[in-house]
């Protein structure tokens, strides 16, 4: 695994549950590092992540991970496993 990156079957999961889990999401919105933890993920890439990726933000409603995990292939996860979550702009 790189520093900065989840595993795939990590950042599957990450994606499934800000698809489908409301408690997760509100959890991930607060404060993405306890969720990562709540993954699995380990406090070693957890701080080599970006500090952009780490703070609290809004995210994108749960269809737009939905639409992004039914479309998630392997190398699909690969690429995108450094962190970049969907976020509402304002």
């Amino acid at each position: 695994m790189a520093d900065n990156a989840l595993s795939v079957d990590q950042y599957r999961e990450l994606i499934r549950q800000l698809a489908t889990s409301d408690s997760f999401r509100q959890t991930f919105e607060r404060s993405p590092v306890e969720a990562l933890s709540q993954l699995g993920v380990s406090q070693e890439v957890i701080s080599s992540l970006k500090s952009a990726c780490l703070e609290s933000k809004a995210l994108a409603d749960k269809e737009s991970f939905a639409a992004a995990y039914k479309n998630l292939s392997d190398e699909a996860a690969i690429r995108h496993a450094s962190m970049y979550i969907p976020t509402l702009k304002f």
